[in-house]
């Protein structure tokens, strides 16, 4: 036989053996399992508990999982892993798969899931279990799917005790996006005032470029939205379908946040993300941008221009710096020249790096002009005009109105609202943006923390919250009719555009697929236990029927308002209530000497209340509008009621209330709380009317003129304020 005829088959068959030999000598030595489709690692239930079975669990093995080259974030306590579906992927469903465990040669290994990755198990929450097998041992962990991007965050020290430098990376999982996984250092600390109480915190983020010892602002994109490096986690503790917050932003960034003349965007947007922190799965965030000088064009010179956030209820009839070195319920958010050139301190003194002490208020100058020069024209609707940038000033009205901002409006006091305010030829000039409005579309604010601070749906779709302060409020209340047929037509503007029943259902879509079909609501309810949810089974049902019967009551509203045009503004008030033909009211007069007022009296006169009861010893009375009505001598005694025909009142402590005297109470008409009051020293004059469910205070406004405590303006420059208009 001829030895070349048998040597060069083998030959063939050995090359053909060593081919094949290649990848599984290499899978040897090789640290990673070879990338390869998470199908074919696939097994039903039953297999999977059978490949384990008889294994030695093995939980010190440190496991880094990547799907199409994606490394997965880890959650270490319940070692879950978390996969961001990459939309319009199409191995999305199913990724190349890879492992590695540093120290050990996993190349030989076996990884295996007891379940595909499908849209309705991650609507589910349904984890994948799996497991990497090798050597008579397992790795056992969980894989959970989202349709959502991811933030991982991990910090040094504890936030409890305020900031702490951070590693933070985000996977972005859109459509389209080019760099995937964005990294920085920074700063991370808790933010929010009443939310901190709760377990589950809000967070602030300062982005930063370190190299070496140096470190800068890192100012870069998220998600598609601004670059900048500071930005915000919002956790949305309290709101029963997680959705308010972005809602209504995202709301007012489509349809009012540029329409002003300074060709800025007075508004944030938030994208929904999850986040894991020190790796600890934290929920369901939403990730946005503070409101901050930069998107206002201000230059961060407090003496040509300042941004004020209004962030308590306090009332702008008194003006003063107090105690605390600055008008109370507000913080400036522009510093002054000697915090910016390194001085320390607070309430308006400032020590140098020489250990110079200075006094600088100047950041409060136009904060205070503004409210200086409303005082002094407040007659004078042109002049104000000229301050204000109406269509801002409108819109802002009319958004606060449409989403019922129980912890934005009350009647003339405002909070949770940022003010941007420049100096101008006529006076100073501010355009304004919302802030914080979760409390909202029926969700009423209450000083229980046992129960959130919240009770979703208390409110009625009919209820409105009409803004009666500031200068646009001035305006109303001057009965300038122009500028309310203005706004009545800017609503019908809004609601064929950008508020219409289209653009708001189909915003509700968008969020409703975030928060439900990525399954991070049911984690969330996981996580959190305690805090405030509806039923996952009708995602954004109940708040969509809330919503677009909202958006049908406030057409009714402004329907309504179209009629009272000419009206005197007193009266105009009374188109607030839908119900108010047969809402019962009550009417508390404790001293006969503010029916002096000529507004106070066309009211009661126009409801039907005898004004001259009040003087021959009337304390309280009720009646329905334009029907008999009764009138009592006295308010209820403490814990006891009074029946009248229009219900039953009653003085109580109740868990809403906050009471800071022993005698002070709520009226309750029937079960509906009203007005707190003193028993032995009631102080209280007004109007009430239990509309729907709710009892309200009818508020329409007045001429503001405000106390100006001029011994507190300790300054030069504020005095000198104080001196150009006339105080």
């Amino acid at each position: 036989m001829d030895k070349k005829k048998i040597i060069i088959p083998a030959l063939i068959v050995m090359g053909v053996l060593i081919v094949l030999l290649i990848p599984y000598l290499a899978r040897l030595n090789s640290p990673t399992l070879p990338a390869s489709g998470f199908g074919s690692h696939v097994v039903t239930s039953d297999e999977f508990d059978r490949e384990i079975s008889g294994l030695s669990s093995d939980d010190t093995l440190s496991l880094s999982l990547s799907f199409d080259g994606e490394t997965l974030f880890h959650d270490s306590g319940f070692n879950t892993y978390y996969y961001s579906i990459v939309k319009d992927s199409g191995t999305a469903f199913i990724p190349e798969v890879s492992a590695e465990i540093p120290g050990m040669n996993a190349g030989t290994g076996k990884l295996i899931f007891d379940r595909s990755i499908t849209a309705e198990g991650i609507e589910k929450n349904e984890k994948i279990r799996g497991a990497f097998i090798k050597d008579g041992r397992y790795k056992g962990f969980e894989v959970v799917c989202t349709t959502l991007p991811l933030v991982n965050i991990d910090h040094v020290g504890n936030l409890e005790n305020g900031k702490c430098g951070m590693s933070f990376s985000l996977f972005d999982n859109r459509s389209g996006v080019k760099d995937r996984l964005i990294y920085s250092g920074g700063d991370v600390k808790y933010r929010g005032a009443s939310t901190l109480y709760f377990p589950k915190k809000s967070l602030k983020l300062s982005l930063r470029s370190v190299e070496g010892e140096k470190s800068s602002k890192n100012k870069i994109s998220l998600l598609g939205m601004r670059s900048d490096d500071d930005w915000i986690l919002t956790a949305a503790y309290s709101d029963p379908e997680k959705v308010r917050e972005v809602f209504n932003e995202n709301l007012w960034s489509d349809s009012c946040a540029t329409d002003n003349s300074w060709g800025v965007s007075a508004g944030i947007r938030y994208s929904y993300v999850e986040l894991i922190m020190n790796g600890d799965y934290m929920g369901l965030y939403a990730l946005g941008f503070p409101i901050d000088e930069k998107q206002f064009g201000l230059n961060k010179n407090p003496s040509e221009n300042a941004l004020y956030k209004k962030q308590g209820w306090d009332s702008e009839d008194v003006l003063t710096l107090g105690t605390w070195g600055c008008q109370p319920g507000y913080e400036c958010k522009t510093e002054n020249e000697h915090v910016r050139a390194g001085y320390e301190g607070e309430f308006g003194i400032y020590t140098g790096p020489g250990g110079d002490v200075v006094k600088d208020f100047s950041e409060w100058k136009l904060l205070y002009e503004h409210y200086l020069f409303l005082a002094r024209n407040a007659n004078d609707s042109e002049a104000l005009i000229n301050c204000i940038d109406v269509n801002n000033a409108v819109d802002i009205a009319l958004f606060f109105n449409l989403i019922q901002g129980h912890d934005t409006v009350n009647g003339t006091l405002i909070k949770n609202e940022f003010l941007a305010i420049k100096s101008g030829e006529n006076g100073p000039e501010v355009l304004y943006a919302p802030w914080d409005t979760d409390i909202s579309w029926g969700t009423g604010w209450i000083s229980n923390g046992d129960v959130n601070f919240t009770v979703p749906y208390r409110f009625d779709p009919h209820d409105n919250f009409v803004l009666r302060n500031g200068y646009l409020a001035q305006i109303l209340f001057n009965n300038d009719t122009d500028m309310l047929s203005r706004m009545i037509d800017r609503y019908f503007e809004l609601r064929n555009t950008g508020w219409s029943d289209k653009a708001v259902n189909e915003l509700m879509d968008v969020l409703e697929a975030d928060i439900f079909d990525s399954g991070a609501y049911l984690r969330e309810m996981e996580r959190w236990p305690d805090a405030t949810y509806g039923d996952p089974l009708e995602k954004l049902g109940k708040f969509r029927e809330y919503v677009n019967l909202r958006l049908k009551y406030a057409d009714e509203y402004y329907e309504r308002l179209k009629d009272t045009v000419k009206e005197e503004p007193c009266i105009r008030c009374f188109a607030d209530y839908a119900d108010l033909k047969s809402a019962p009211f009550f009417v508390i007069v404790s001293d006969p000497a503010k029916l002096s007022d000529p507004d106070l009296v066309k009211m009661l006169d126009r409801i039907g209340a005898d004004p001259q009861k009040f003087y021959e010893g009337a304390i309280f009375a009720t009646g329905v509008y334009g029907g008999e009505w009764e009138y009592f001598n006295a308010l209820p005694a403490p814990e006891k009621s009074i029946d009248t025909k229009q219900g039953t009142f009653s003085l109580q402590k109740t868990e809403s209330g906050e009471y800071f005297y022993e005698d002070e109470y709520t009226i309750l008409m029937d079960d509906a709380e009203g007005c707190q009051v003193r028993y032995k020293d009631p102080d209280i004059t007004g109007i009430f009317i239990k509309s729907y469910s709710n009892v309200f205070s009818v508020t329409y406004g007045k001429r503001y003129e405000p106390a100006v405590e001029t011994e507190s303006f300790d300054d030069d420059v504020l005095r000198n304020i104080l001196e150009k208009y006339g105080y």
